[in-house]
């Protein structure tokens, strides 16, 4: 009966101390502080996204270039016509930090006009969008040349000069194209059916042409190129100018 006694009177000692070093507060639920703190994470708007450079590849592509920000989950890349209102035309994930935008039916890229691009950071959690570059970079594309005269400058069978040349020579003059490096210029005779063509490159806004001296069809045209990075960027063709030389 002793033994009973006393083994109560153990058992009930220990019970005791179990429920003094036991704490007083409810322990956290693990779930719910993780929630607590991507809560506070998600609230934050993604930062400014620093634009590094905007080239044009081709003459209908361009690529834009940016640095990462924090807080972004994804970037969106806008782009407009100067003068015109931000058009939205693809979003990337946050390892992405490059886009070309190639000229398409929906965000078309045309000779001649001058675009503007910026890049905004966004968080997917929090559906926030960060502050952005609201000048962006420009890039303009090459416009097609005007050709403001195709004239002859010169004829042996006319001209009274100290040294003849012969045959016949056209001049050919544009007016300048924004950007360009320079311009290249195609020609060529038609002599028996057979048209025989060349092309050469010029800095000036005017080109001397040459054809022999008979009964010909001859034709010229002229683009703008531009030298970007060691690579060549032509332009569009001028309209073709055909002339009949008739002796």
């Amino acid at each position: 009966m002793k033994k009973k006694v006393f083994k109560k009177w153990v058992i009930g000692v220990f019970a005791l101390m179990i429920a003094i070093i036991q704490p007083t507060g409810e322990l956290p639920i693990p779930s719910c502080l993780s929630t607590v703190v991507t809560a506070e994470a998600s609230a934050a708007s993604p930062g400014r996204v620093s634009l590094s450079s905007a080239k044009l590849i081709s003459n209908n592509t361009i690529q834009i270039n940016w640095r990462r920000t924090s807080r972004a989950t994804h970037y969106r890349i806008y782009y407009k016509v100067s003068g015109g209102r931000w058009k939205h035309i693809k979003t990337v994930r946050s390892n992405v930090t490059s886009y070309t935008h190639r000229s398409s039916s929906r965000y078309p890229i045309r000779a001649g006009k001058k675009y503007i691009y910026t890049v905004r950071a966004y968080n997917s959690s929090s559906r926030k969008l960060g502050s952005y570059n609201s000048r962006g970079l420009a890039v303009t594309t090459l416009g097609k040349p005007q050709v403001s005269s195709w004239r002859k400058t010169h004829d042996s069978a006319t001209c009274n000069c100290r040294i003849p040349h012969d045959g016949v020579q056209y001049t050919i003059s544009w007016k300048k194209v924004p950007g360009a490096s320079g311009y290249q210029v195609y020609y060529g005779e038609n002599d028996n059916g057979g048209w025989y063509t060349s092309y050469r490159n010029t800095k000036s806004l005017k080109f001397l042409t040459s054809f022999s001296h008979i009964n010909i069809r001859i034709k010229a045209k002229v683009r703008a190129f531009r030298n970007v990075n060691g690579k060549r960027i032509y332009g569009p063709w001028s309209t073709m100018n055909t002339k009949t030389i008739k002796y």
